[in-house]
């Protein structure tokens, strides 16, 4: 299945291939609402980004290991 594109040339989904990537994404307006997989396990995932994830109002973030997390995001 196609993802629906919400704008010219993107897609709701935006693909994580390490944390660092992560990273970039969530300081810039390309993380606004989008769904996040993350090509890594929950475990090298840092709880202090829940506070840029609340703020992008990213939609859910799920990690390699089958791990989806959904707002809000909140370490545990």
């Amino acid at each position: 299945m196609m993802p629906i594109s919400t704008h010219k040339n993107e897609t709701d989904l935006f693909i994580a291939s390490h944390p660092d990537s992560l990273t970039d994404l969530l300081k810039t307006e390309l993380a606004n609402h989008k769904h996040i997989y993350c090509c890594f396990p929950l475990s090298q995932f840092c709880f202090s980004f829940c506070r840029d994830l609340n703020a992008r109002k990213v939609q859910s973030i799920s990690f390699q290991n089958a791990h989806t997390l959904y707002p809000p995001f909140q370490r545990p």
